[in-house]
């Protein structure tokens, strides 16, 4: 089992990359050890790579690096489900990416399209990005076979189909209308 988490264009720094690393060790909880593939770069991937080395997953985590746009397709394509796990987000445009690729999602309580996109065992679950522990029951969820991962994937396409440029076009106007008092 591929679990894909998104980094955008660069690993995390300071504090959030202990937090990140202890992520990994979430990896440890699981006994079918999935392969976890990061993407993204950055000044931490050395402290990324000792983590890693420490906890004996070398063989569990590869780290891809800084993908152009047009190779994420492949990564969706390879993997079973997708981790986006920031502290903070204001709404987490590659979930709606990977929804629409057909993944299942695991998605931080703190991304904004959480809530909207996000129904617990259907399209795939949450988790406070603090507890390591919570994101290693839902990664344990995802890769024993105790979910229906292509039917989560089937249910994240089917909601986030509803979400495509005509409904932003609707939001806005309607956004603007509230704005100019109509």
């Amino acid at each position: 089992m591929t679990l894909s988490p998104e980094f955008h264009d660069r690993l995390l720094r300071g504090e959030q990359l202990e937090r990140e690393t202890r992520r990994l060790s979430a990896l440890e909880q699981l006994n079918q050890h999935p392969r976890l593939v990061l993407l993204g770069d950055g000044p931490e991937r050395t402290a990324i790579v000792n983590e890693i080395e420490k906890l004996a997953l070398q063989t569990d985590v590869v780290l891809a690096g800084v993908q152009p746009y047009h190779r994420l397709p492949a990564y969706y394509g390879l993997a079973s489900a997708f981790i986006h796990p920031p502290l903070q987000d204001q709404w987490g445009l590659v979930v709606n990416e990977a929804m629409a690729s057909g993944l299942p999602v695991l998605v931080s309580a703190q991304a904004g399209c959480a809530a909207d996109l996000v129904e617990e065992g259907v399209e795939g679950f949450t988790f406070d990005p603090q507890d390591v522990s919570g994101l290693g029951y839902v990664m344990s969820r995802m890769s024993s076979g105790q979910v229906d991962l292509q039917k989560m994937g089937w249910a994240a396409r089917r909601k986030i189909s509803n979400w495509g440029v005509e409904r932003f076009a609707r939001n806005l106007y309607h956004a603007l209308c509230v704005g100019v008092g109509r």
